[in-house]
């Protein structure tokens, strides 16, 4: 059923589909690296500045830059910064 949901969610507005999926990568305790790189790098050269803006607009009180700054650590938090283009 999720799944479905899922669908439909990206059918309708994909960027917010995928800024949901980013923030549940991190959101509560733990990261979810794996579903995190996989977004990130799926989007990297087509729609991740749109999709980040999606995020940012979502949830107000954290942006996608600093929750990757909070949630992750050392050469990752790097890697995920630059492909965003933060240092």
């Amino acid at each position: 059923m999720r799944s479905l949901i899922t669908i439909v969610k990206t059918a309708i507005n994909k960027n917010e589909c995928i800024a949901d999926i980013l923030f549940n990568s991190m959101a509560g305790a733990g990261t979810h690296d794996e579903n995190l790189t996989r977004v990130i790098m799926a989007y990297s050269e087509t729609s991740l500045a749109e999709i980040q803006r999606s995020f940012d607009a979502k949830y107000a009180k954290t942006n996608l830059c600093q929750m990757i700054r909070d949630d992750t650590s050392g050469h990752y938090k790097k890697f995920l910064l630059a492909i965003l283009g933060f240092k």
